[in-house]
Protein backbone atom coordinates (compact mmCIF):
# COMPACT_ATOMS: atom_id res chain seq x y z
CA UNK A 1 0.00 0.00 0.00
CA UNK A 2 1.62 3.36 -0.89
CA UNK A 3 2.14 6.91 1.34
CA UNK A 4 -1.01 8.14 -0.07
CA UNK A 5 -3.32 4.83 0.69
CA UNK A 6 -2.17 4.76 4.24
CA UNK A 7 -3.13 8.24 4.67
CA UNK A 8 -6.98 7.84 2.55
CA UNK A 9 -7.33 4.83 4.64
CA UNK A 10 -6.45 6.69 8.10
CA UNK A 11 -8.76 9.35 7.03
CA UNK A 12 -11.80 7.17 6.09
CA UNK A 13 -10.93 5.32 9.57
CA UNK A 14 -11.19 8.66 10.91
CA UNK A 15 -14.30 9.69 9.75
CA UNK A 16 -16.03 6.45 9.76
CA UNK A 17 -15.26 6.15 13.77
CA UNK A 18 -16.63 10.28 14.35
CA UNK A 19 -19.62 9.40 12.45
CA UNK A 20 -20.16 6.18 14.50
CA UNK A 21 -19.62 8.10 18.01
CA UNK A 22 -21.97 10.69 17.29
CA UNK A 23 -24.54 7.89 16.59
CA UNK A 24 -23.62 6.44 19.50
CA UNK A 25 -23.36 9.48 21.64
CA UNK A 26 -27.01 10.48 20.38
CA UNK A 27 -28.72 6.66 20.97
CA UNK A 28 -26.79 6.17 24.39
CA UNK A 29 -25.31 9.46 26.49
CA UNK A 30 -24.55 7.11 28.92
CA UNK A 31 -21.48 5.60 26.52
CA UNK A 32 -18.67 8.65 27.02
CA UNK A 33 -16.86 5.88 28.70
CA UNK A 34 -17.00 3.57 26.10
CA UNK A 35 -15.89 6.47 23.70
CA UNK A 36 -13.19 6.98 25.54
CA UNK A 37 -11.89 3.66 25.72
CA UNK A 38 -12.18 2.82 21.97
CA UNK A 39 -12.32 5.30 19.74
CA UNK A 40 -10.03 7.92 20.98
CA UNK A 41 -7.02 5.22 21.27
CA UNK A 42 -7.91 4.29 17.80
CA UNK A 43 -8.41 7.63 16.45
CA UNK A 44 -4.80 8.37 17.57
CA UNK A 45 -3.11 4.58 16.21
CA UNK A 46 -4.80 6.45 12.91
CA UNK A 47 -2.89 9.46 13.28
CA UNK A 48 0.17 7.89 14.22
CA UNK A 49 0.56 6.18 11.92
CA UNK A 50 -0.01 9.00 9.41
CA UNK A 51 2.60 11.01 11.27
CA UNK A 52 4.81 8.22 10.88
CA UNK A 53 4.32 8.20 7.13
CA UNK A 54 4.96 11.33 6.52
CA UNK A 55 7.62 11.39 8.47
CA UNK A 56 9.53 8.62 6.81
CA UNK A 57 8.81 9.39 2.95
CA UNK A 58 11.26 12.29 2.17
CA UNK A 59 11.88 11.54 -1.72
CA UNK A 60 11.01 14.51 -3.96
CA UNK A 61 8.18 14.07 -6.02
CA UNK A 62 10.37 14.26 -9.34
CA UNK A 63 12.51 11.30 -7.86
CA UNK A 64 12.55 8.84 -10.59
CA UNK A 65 12.70 11.04 -13.35
CA UNK A 66 15.41 9.87 -16.06
CA UNK A 67 17.69 12.64 -17.30
CA UNK A 68 20.00 12.16 -20.23
CA UNK A 69 23.47 14.06 -19.81
CA UNK A 70 25.63 14.57 -23.10
CA UNK A 71 29.40 15.84 -22.78
CA UNK A 72 29.92 19.38 -22.99
CA UNK A 73 31.60 20.71 -26.26
CA UNK A 74 34.38 23.20 -25.57
CA UNK A 75 33.81 26.39 -27.87
CA UNK A 76 36.70 28.64 -27.11
CA UNK A 77 37.26 31.37 -28.96
CA UNK A 78 40.48 32.81 -27.43
CA UNK A 79 43.62 33.87 -29.38
CA UNK A 80 44.87 30.09 -27.42
CA UNK A 81 41.93 28.19 -28.00
CA UNK A 82 41.55 24.19 -26.96
CA UNK A 83 44.26 23.83 -24.64
CA UNK A 84 45.11 20.53 -23.05
CA UNK A 85 43.87 21.97 -19.48
CA UNK A 86 40.52 23.25 -21.14
CA UNK A 87 39.98 20.14 -23.09
CA UNK A 88 40.36 18.02 -19.96
CA UNK A 89 38.43 19.98 -17.35
CA UNK A 90 35.11 19.84 -20.55
CA UNK A 91 35.62 16.16 -20.28
CA UNK A 92 35.02 16.16 -16.79
CA UNK A 93 31.58 18.26 -16.69
CA UNK A 94 29.29 15.45 -17.98
CA UNK A 95 29.89 12.79 -15.29
CA UNK A 96 30.15 15.82 -12.55
CA UNK A 97 26.70 17.03 -14.04
CA UNK A 98 25.24 13.34 -13.87
CA UNK A 99 26.39 12.87 -10.13
CA UNK A 100 24.99 16.08 -8.68
CA UNK A 101 22.09 15.68 -10.04
CA UNK A 102 21.69 11.94 -8.63
CA UNK A 103 22.20 13.81 -5.63
CA UNK A 104 19.06 15.56 -6.41
CA UNK A 105 17.16 12.24 -6.76
CA UNK A 106 17.21 12.33 -10.88
CA UNK A 107 17.54 8.54 -12.57
CA UNK A 108 20.53 9.19 -15.04
CA UNK A 109 20.10 7.45 -18.19
CA UNK A 110 23.64 6.52 -19.83
CA UNK A 111 24.70 7.66 -23.39
CA UNK A 112 27.82 6.38 -24.82
CA UNK A 113 30.07 8.99 -26.94
CA UNK A 114 29.20 6.62 -30.20
CA UNK A 115 25.46 7.57 -29.42
CA UNK A 116 26.36 11.12 -28.94
CA UNK A 117 28.38 10.93 -31.77
CA UNK A 118 25.93 9.28 -34.19
CA UNK A 119 23.19 11.58 -33.47
CA UNK A 120 25.41 14.99 -34.02
CA UNK A 121 26.56 16.02 -37.48
CA UNK A 122 29.13 18.16 -36.61
CA UNK A 123 30.02 20.80 -33.35
CA UNK A 124 27.57 22.34 -31.57
CA UNK A 125 24.54 20.20 -33.75
CA UNK A 126 23.09 18.69 -30.49
CA UNK A 127 23.11 21.71 -28.72
CA UNK A 128 21.35 24.18 -31.69
CA UNK A 129 18.67 21.24 -32.83
CA UNK A 130 16.89 20.44 -29.64
CA UNK A 131 14.37 18.07 -31.64
CA UNK A 132 17.45 16.10 -32.87
CA UNK A 133 18.57 16.00 -29.26
CA UNK A 134 15.56 14.88 -28.09
CA UNK A 135 15.51 12.07 -30.48
CA UNK A 136 18.77 10.80 -28.88
CA UNK A 137 16.75 10.90 -25.89
CA UNK A 138 13.81 8.98 -26.41
CA UNK A 139 16.05 6.20 -27.90
CA UNK A 140 17.97 5.71 -24.85
CA UNK A 141 14.58 5.85 -22.69
CA UNK A 142 14.85 9.66 -20.97
CA UNK A 143 12.23 11.99 -19.85
CA UNK A 144 14.81 15.33 -20.23
CA UNK A 145 18.02 15.64 -21.97
CA UNK A 146 20.96 17.91 -21.24
CA UNK A 147 22.74 19.43 -24.24
CA UNK A 148 26.03 21.12 -22.21
CA UNK A 149 28.26 23.28 -23.43
CA UNK A 150 31.94 25.36 -22.73
CA UNK A 151 31.93 28.34 -23.62
CA UNK A 152 35.32 30.15 -23.26
CA UNK A 153 35.63 34.02 -24.96
CA UNK A 154 37.96 35.22 -22.95
CA UNK A 155 40.82 34.09 -20.59
CA UNK A 156 39.32 35.39 -17.77
CA UNK A 157 36.20 33.72 -17.66
CA UNK A 158 34.68 30.41 -18.64
CA UNK A 159 30.73 29.99 -19.20
CA UNK A 160 29.20 26.44 -18.24
CA UNK A 161 26.19 25.84 -20.52
CA UNK A 162 22.98 23.93 -20.02
CA UNK A 163 20.36 23.47 -22.52
CA UNK A 164 17.08 21.04 -20.82
CA UNK A 165 15.24 19.70 -23.60
CA UNK A 166 11.32 17.54 -23.01
CA UNK A 167 12.17 14.78 -25.29
CA UNK A 168 8.29 14.54 -25.55
CA UNK A 169 7.76 17.47 -26.73
CA UNK A 170 11.22 18.28 -27.91
CA UNK A 171 10.82 21.55 -26.80
CA UNK A 172 13.73 23.69 -24.85
CA UNK A 173 12.32 23.67 -20.91
CA UNK A 174 15.51 26.28 -20.12
CA UNK A 175 18.44 27.35 -21.23
CA UNK A 176 20.79 27.93 -17.71
CA UNK A 177 24.34 29.19 -17.40
CA UNK A 178 27.34 29.32 -14.87
CA UNK A 179 30.08 31.50 -15.22
CA UNK A 180 33.53 30.72 -13.52
CA UNK A 181 36.41 32.90 -13.63
CA UNK A 182 39.51 30.96 -12.88
CA UNK A 183 40.96 27.29 -13.56
CA UNK A 184 40.84 25.95 -10.05
CA UNK A 185 39.06 22.20 -9.54
CA UNK A 186 37.19 23.83 -6.70
CA UNK A 187 36.05 26.01 -8.63
CA UNK A 188 34.62 23.96 -11.51
CA UNK A 189 33.30 21.74 -9.05
CA UNK A 190 30.90 24.50 -7.21
CA UNK A 191 30.22 25.87 -11.19
CA UNK A 192 28.51 22.03 -11.65
CA UNK A 193 26.60 22.08 -8.21
CA UNK A 194 24.89 25.83 -9.02
CA UNK A 195 24.14 24.78 -13.19
CA UNK A 196 22.97 21.03 -11.29
CA UNK A 197 20.71 23.38 -8.74
CA UNK A 198 19.10 25.12 -11.96
CA UNK A 199 18.29 22.39 -13.82
CA UNK A 200 16.68 20.94 -10.46
CA UNK A 201 14.93 23.90 -9.93
CA UNK A 202 13.48 24.50 -14.15
CA UNK A 203 12.47 20.93 -14.17
CA UNK A 204 10.06 21.02 -10.72
CA UNK A 205 8.60 24.75 -12.33
CA UNK A 206 8.05 22.71 -15.75
CA UNK A 207 6.51 19.69 -13.92
CA UNK A 208 4.50 22.02 -11.76
CA UNK A 209 6.51 20.37 -8.52
CA UNK A 210 7.05 23.95 -6.96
Amino acid sequence: MSVRQHLLHCRRQIHSGSIETALSLKQHPDAKDTFMSRRIPRIFRCLGIAAALLFLYTGPLHAGVGIGVLDFELKDITSNPNTPDETARAATLKPELERALQQCRYDIVPITAEQQTGAAKGAGYLYDHPDEAAVLGETIGARFIVVGRVSKPSFLFVHFLARLVDVKTQKIVGDFVVELKGKHIELTGKGIQRLAQQVDEGIRRYLGLQ
